[in-house]
């Protein structure tokens, strides 16, 4: 997994699969190599196009285990809700993140893109999460960023609000502070995660 061989990947899962192996244990293999590849990303040993490669490995293989993981039960981190805000229907950073949280142990609800502040509400709320992450690329959706995050907080839901996208990404970082009301933001795939388990571990 984490050198991305992919064809070997999938092989070694199908036959896992196959034989009756423990899914858990399969995924509790891919997470590792989920770690190391992001470990790698973090050095500047591997770009942005291999992280991504590396997570549309690990969804292929979750499409193959997700089945009997559903059966058995498999603890996890926390609970995460994503999507990107209204007005936006840009997913591949979105994606990238989901992945990357899946391989990190944690539950990942995606509810896709172009998404107004009441799904993300409804969402949280259906599955008790922990963490909404919110992403958006065009600098014309901060206003619904601010919007959904605005929404949430008035909701009254006791939950840790990640932003992050494509905007935060151009030299404009600093638009952070304005989007009052989030805990945080990951400048990237690998911050993101970092930061999603320094939540759910300071939570009592």
């Amino acid at each position: 997994m984490a050198d991305l061989n992919e064809e070997v990947v999938l092989k070694t899962i199908a036959e896992g699969v196959k034989n009756g192996e423990s899914s858990s244990g399969v995924l509790e293999e891919l997470r590792g190599g989920m770690e190391i590849l992001g470990q790698r990303f973090a050095d500047g040993e591997y770009s942005l196009a291999e992280l991504m490669m590396g997570a549309e490995i690990f969804r292929e293989c979750m499409d193959m285990i997700e089945p009997s993981l559903e059966k058995n039960g498999v603890s996890t981190r926390g609970r995460v809700v994503i999507g990107t805000v209204k007005g936006d229907v840009h997913d591949l950073g979105k994606n990238i993140v989901a992945a990357m949280l899946r391989g990190s142990g944690f539950e990942v609800h995606d509810i896709g893109v172009d998404k107004p502040p009441e799904q993300f509400v409804e969402k949280i709320r259906e599955v008790d999460a922990d963490i909404v992450g919110l992403s958006c690329l065009l600098t014309s959706t901060l206003g619904s960023m601010r919007k959904t995050v605005s929404v949430i907080r008035e909701s009254g839901l006791d939950i840790k609000i990640m932003i992050g996208g494509g905007v935060f990404s151009r030299g404009i970082e600093s638009t952070v502070t304005r989007i009052e009301g989030a805990d945080g933001f990951g400048k990237d795939a690998v911050e993101a995660v970092n930061l999603a388990k320094e939540w759910v571990t300071a939570t009592p």
